[in-house]
């Protein structure tokens, strides 16, 4: 299953930014999500997590309810390099350097990193393999857009 995923914030970098996720499952779908983000800094960056997070519950719901098999796996699909390159290359050793990075300063957005790492875990371990796949801006328009409505929603 291939889910879609963005964060968008407005005035990013500044105090009254306005953050929001989108995720998408398929056109028209019920549980495509468009969501102000609620805690925490608004920032791009940490939205983009969030967005992973809201997708990874949905999947950990609907295996719960039994609507989805583990054979299918999970591709998390997102225009966001930082959001890959953190879940696919740097988590483990943040992990082992005790959540700090490579110049010894805590990790940002360490917090929200965790969670989403708890919930993929926690996925794998009832035998469903999530990956990330990076792709292009325009193959993401659809998250894109449910998290520039989140934003606004925000506002």
């Amino acid at each position: 299953m291939a889910i879609f995923i963005d964060g968008a914030c407005a005035r990013n970098g500044t105090p009254d930014a306005q953050a929001g996720i989108g995720v998408y499952i398929c056109c028209g779908s019920a549980h495509n999500l468009s969501k102000p983000l609620q805690n925490g800094p608004h920032t791009n960056q940490r939205a983009e997590i969030q967005a992973a997070i809201a997708a990874v519950k949905y999947v950990r719901r609907i295996h719960r309810d039994g609507d989805f098999r583990p054979s299918r796996g999970l591709v998390l699909t997102t225009d966001s390099g930082y959001l890959v390159k953190a879940m696919t290359e740097y988590i483990n050793k943040w992990e082992r350097n005790g959540w700090k990075n490579n110049v010894g300063k805590p990790v940002v957005n360490a917090e929200d990193f965790k969670e989403l790492e708890g919930h993929i875990s926690f996925l794998e371990g009832q035998h469903i393999r999530v990956r990330f796949w990076l792709v292009d801006r325009k193959y993401n328009t659809e998250a894109d857009e449910l998290a520039k409505e989140a934003v606004e929603l925000s506002a």
